[in-house]
């Protein structure tokens, strides 16, 4: 018998596939979406991702943990998924390596502005590739691990709490508010994306277990650590200077200071990169899975190998932050419609699925 993922473990790989570079612009970005006391609107946009979450836990019932691809070829003949399968391999393998760009090139922007982006894009891509080949089980016990590596960052904000000042916060709500409120809810609503994932997991679940406990903890705790954060960002700036500040989180943490540190922030954003490796691992093992549907005769080594590849060339010009969060943008919009499209595709062939099972049954 295959081991299981254990939901605990399932939970930290949804946070840890949600909470990454997103973190650090999030304030200024509730501050300009949806203006004074913004970061009220984050649990709409929790609430929002909860009801996709139970859409996948309908899934989950339904196929009694059966994988999607073989609930789908049930029904629709593998020649009319395969632009679909195609579609989801480029889009979760882009999507893998543009959020490793973001977080190379802030990396640069605060502590290597002379250093070229590519030795640091590559190692990212060699520790993602051998995450990868070593199983979604495996995946799951060192996300853990990296997950208490870096938790311990959350309680620096407690520092900052002297200078934290209520009255930043006003008393109104939603005042000064954008105007552009659709382009800046997508760009929030992509900090919570991650857990459309956890489609490709229902096979790695043992049907016994209350697994989506897990998963609505991790979704929880993603809540969390981004109202803990905006609040300690909307006590400590005032609305004005969030605005202005283009990573409020990070420069945040220019304040605190330790007698054996000098730049505690120099020290942070690295600690990120285990947030980045689980983020781009998860995404290309689940390209790696559908492309396993494709080409199954291609050894997965080969595949994953040519997916990061091409993912890299096709966004070798991408190499500044506008054009970077462009792309993340067009990015989140499709994959927004993967979240939703997807669960609610495999549920109408579930259903479909029935439909003939009980005519045969008659």
């Amino acid at each position: 018998m295959k081991e299981k993922i254990h939901p605990f473990h399932l939970g930290i790989i949804l946070y840890m596939n949600q909470v990454g570079i997103g973190l650090f612009t999030m304030p200024r970005l509730v501050a300009e979406t949806y203006g004074t006391n913004g970061w009220i609107a984050l649990l709409g946009h929790y609430f929002i991702a909860a009801i996709n979450i139970l859409l996948i836990y309908l899934v989950f019932k339904w196929s009694k943990g059966q994988s999607i691809f073989e609930s789908l070829e049930k029904v629709i003949p593998k020649f009319l998924l395969f632009p679909i399968y195609l579609f989801l391999i480029a889009q979760w393998s882009f999507l893998g390596v543009i959020l490793a760009r973001y977080y190379v090139q802030i990396l640069q922007i605060n502590n290597f502005q002379t250093t070229n982006a590519y030795p640091f894009i590559i190692i990212i891509l060699i520790l993602t590739f051998l995450l990868v080949m070593k199983g979604i089980y495996n995946i799951s016990k060192v996300t853990t691990l990296l997950f208490f590596f870096v938790i311990w960052i959350v309680f620096l904000g407690f520092w900052l709490i002297p200078v934290w000042d209520a009255i930043n916060f006003t008393t109104f709500i939603f005042k000064g508010s954008s105007e552009n409120l659709i382009e800046g809810s997508i760009n929030l609503y992509s900090s919570f994306l991650g857990y459309e994932l956890i489609l490709l997991f229902l096979p790695y679940l043992d049907t016994k277990r209350k697994n989506f406990t897990g998963v609505f903890f991790g979704h929880s705790l993603t809540l969390l650590i981004y109202i803990y954060t905006c609040i300690m960002c909307f006590g400590f700036y005032s609305f004005g200077q969030l605005l202005e500040t283009l990573y409020p989180t990070l420069v945040l943490f220019e304040f605190i200071e330790f007698n054996f540190i000098e730049r505690i922030d120099a020290l942070v954003f690295p600690f990120f990169l285990s947030n980045i490796i689980v983020t781009t691992t998860i995404y290309f093992w689940s390209a790696l899975e559908v492309s396993s549907r494709v080409l199954p005769m291609i050894k997965t080594k080969w595949l994953l190998i040519f997916l990061m590849v091409v993912a890299t060339l096709a966004t070798l010009k991408v190499d500044i932050i506008r054009a970077i969060e462009a792309w993340i943008y067009k990015l989140t919009i499709l994959e927004i419609s993967v979240a939703f499209g997807l669960p609610l595709l495999v549920l109408l062939v579930l259903f479909v699925g029935k439909i003939k099972n009980k005519k045969g049954t008659i």
